[in-house]
């Protein structure tokens, strides 16, 4: 019974997370929501993106670091308030993967 509710709880805190994560992009700009969707839905390079949008492949990048340095703050923002953690420099490294891992799995889902 113990372990059912850890396995549920894991479960609420990845909807939790997830959520965080979906508001953050929903108030980004249009232009970096287009480039995530590119990025990780269709799997175009930032060269690929970057001829399609018209606009240099460094802005891609920096976009798409941009992006990233967004969604960061809002998941350290939702782990300081939600869970209460203190925000370590291996913790913000730790969330960094789990931000890749999801991007990429929320937009190849879709």
């Amino acid at each position: 019974m113990i372990v059912q509710e850890e396995v549920q709880e894991r479960r609420d805190r990845q909807t939790e997370v997830s959520q965080v994560l979906a508001d953050a992009i929903a108030t980004t700009d249009p232009e970096i929501q287009q480039i995530l969707q590119l990025y990780y839905a269709q799997q175009l390079t930032q060269q690929e993106i970057a001829a399609q949008l018209n606009i240099k492949q460094y802005t891609i990048s920096r976009r798409l670091t941009r992006a990233k340095e967004i969604l960061a703050k809002h998941l350290a923002q939702w782990s300081r308030d939600s869970l209460h953690i203190d925000l370590t420099p291996a913790l913000l490294e730790n969330m960094s993967t789990v931000l890749e891992d999801w991007l990429q799995q929320t937009y190849q889902a879709n």
